[in-house]
């Protein structure tokens, strides 16, 4: 019997000590038993438990070893560097890398304290005489057309404006 330990004392006869108590193996994953043609037997289990670390979630023994799912780490946040340590779990760290505020008025935005941080003005010029410049957060530039007076570059116009985002002026009548 291979569960047994067999010995015999002088005058005390034979003995048999079962060792199928010392049939641990320490592993939850693992059903310990004793066979009495094989020994010590560990068969896998498929039940729940814990890998000790914090990366994981849903652990379950899978061929006698304790494993888990990866826990997701990203936060959506393109602000913090997301990482998974066994010990303290999900972390998120700030960054400074550039981003986006979902502002179309501001350029160059950049992370700080793990927030997305306005940059500098968009520049809405379009050196045109005739449309008044701005910006629409969701948008960005807009060019509006304006009625402003204006000078068209011709000395044969006179009393010039704008029109369609256009300058133009009344021809002059240069007949003598």
């Amino acid at each position: 019997d291979a569960c047994t330990l067999d010995g015999c004392e002088w005058a005390k006869g034979c003995k048999h000590k079962d060792i199928a108590p010392l049939c641990k193996d320490e592993s939850v994953c693992t059903d310990d038993s004793c066979d009495p043609k094989q020994g010590c037997v560990y068969t896998f289990t498929t039940a729940t438990c814990d890998d000790l670390s914090k990366c994981t979630a849903n652990d379950q023994c899978t061929a006698g070893i304790c494993t888990g799912a990866k826990v997701p780490t990203d936060d959506g946040n393109p602000c913090t560097n997301d990482s998974c340590t066994p010990l303290l779990g999900v972390v998120h760290e700030a960054n400074t890398l550039p981003c986006d505020d979902g502002d179309k008025c501001t350029v160059d935005d950049s992370c700080l304290t793990a927030k997305c941080v306005a940059g500098l003005p968009r520049e809405c010029t379009d050196s045109n005489a005739c449309t008044d410049n701005g910006c629409n957060a969701q948008t960005g530039c807009i060019y509006e057309p304006n009625k402003d007076p204006c000078d068209d570059g011709s000395a044969c116009t006179k009393d010039d404006t704008c029109a369609d985002s256009k300058c133009a002026g009344a021809k002059i009548d240069c007949d003598d």
